[in-house]
């Protein structure tokens, strides 16, 4: 758990947890997850569950302000542009960033939202 020495934010669903950590404790962007991950929620590229903290699949210079774990979807908030990205189970998004495909293991950006600047974001 060393990993999540200088945690700024922790989001708990159901089945995972994220916690985006201080920018100088991770050389990547920054975000941890653990926890249940058959659709994706964790954002590590698989499928595969882990009970210890995973950088999650994001590029290093986008940094997230917020992050939220809902029952098998993960958001977060970017920092600087203030779009949402979202992983795991999409299905009920319903928007034209769904592909056919409902599950998705790495973040997305939700090209729906992408000329708002969101301030908050929250899920249950």
């Amino acid at each position: 758990m060393n990993k999540l020495r200088s945690v700024k934010d922790i989001a708990c669903g159901p089945t995972h947890m994220i916690a985006i950590v201080d920018r100088n404790a991770s050389p990547g962007c920054g975000v941890f997850a653990w926890g249940s991950n058959q659709m994706g929620q964790l954002g590590i590229e698989s499928t595969e569950s882990s009970y210890s903290p995973k950088e999650i699949a994001l590029k290093k210079s986008e940094r997230f302000d917020e992050i939220c774990a809902g029952l098998d979807f993960s958001l977060g908030l970017a920092r600087h542009s203030r779009k949402i990205y979202m992983w795991g189970n999409i299905k009920y998004y319903g928007s034209s960033t769904s592909t056919s495909n409902s599950m998705h293991k790495a973040p997305i950006l939700i090209k729906d939202l992408e000329s708002e600047k969101i301030k908050h974001i929250f899920c249950s």
